[in-house]
């Protein structure tokens, strides 16, 4: 496991605006147990009713799959597959959002072009508390904001990975980098807070690609419960929206953050 390269969260640091941001994907979730029943017609119902600008409403299911022993050397085994209901997926009517409201969890997804970070939690504070109305949760469990970046790098021939990635270290035997995946697991000392992060590539679709797509995925979360209240959640989520940034600034070289410029 890699150590921190921060100790203490300064939630009044400032960082650079990117007029070119490459997020594609942020997500933030709350996972919180309903103490009330939980049923597809009455949460489908009230969704309905609670968040009209969402209309492209479907059930969420989760499959599980058992197995019998054969009754005879000869026979068959008998399986059994189960497709349990345990909430509803949202999307907006111009499909941005995508919200997520299951037996366990809230979750709140922003497709690009993402807008701000202001917006964006306000948004997912505002279902929540329909969530929150639909399953009255003692506390949270976790959580968590998640974002997925992708840049498009110059497929030039003396293209290295490192000359955008910082931190990736030198191949060994001098050979080329072919593709690589680094993911570290990032403590916070005296904060309940721990970052995941994943850096890697997409493969070209075609050989003479003029680009390189690379991948910043960023899982910032805290899995030290809290109550439901909306001060003690703002606060964390205030630190982990200054990881994310940290991490993010910290994880590319002056060239790739150029590529966001």
């Amino acid at each position: 496991m890699s150590k921190s390269a921060f100790s203490t969260i300064d939630l009044a640091e400032k960082f650079e605006h990117l007029p070119n941001a490459p997020i594609i994907e942020a997500v933030i979730e709350f996972r919180a147990r309903a103490r009330m029943q939980w049923e597809e017609t009455d949460v489908h119902r009230r969704l309905g009713e609670s968040v009209a600008e969402y209309p492209n409403r479907q059930s969420l299911h989760q499959g599980s799959i058992s197995a019998q022993f054969r009754a005879t050397a000869s026979s068959p085994p008998e399986t059994h597959f189960e497709h349990g209901w345990i909430g509803v997926q949202a999307g907006s009517t111009d499909g941005r959002y995508i919200a997520k409201f299951t037996r366990d969890a809230f979750s709140l997804s922003r497709l690009a072009p993402y807008e701000d970070w202001g917006r964006f939690k306000a948004e997912a504070f505002r279902l929540w508390d329909v969530h929150r109305s639909l399953a009255e949760p003692e506390d949270v469990q976790r959580i968590g904001v998640r974002f997925i970046n992708r840049l498009e790098a110059p497929a030039t021939p003396d293209f290295s990975f490192g000359d955008y990635f910082s931190g990736l270290g030198e191949p060994p035997a001098g050979l080329p980098t072919a593709g690589f995946l680094y993911r570290d697991s990032l403590a916070v000392p005296g904060h309940p807070y721990v970052v995941t992060l994943i850096r890697t590539f997409q493969h070209p679709e075609q050989a003479n690609a003029a680009t390189i797509a690379l991948l910043l995925d960023i899982d910032a979360y805290c899995a030290e419960p809290c109550p439901v209240d909306a001060s003690t959640i703002e606060d964390r989520l205030a630190g982990l929206h200054w990881l994310k940034n940290k991490v993010f600034f910290g994880a590319f070289t002056e060239k790739g953050l150029g590529l966001c410029r």
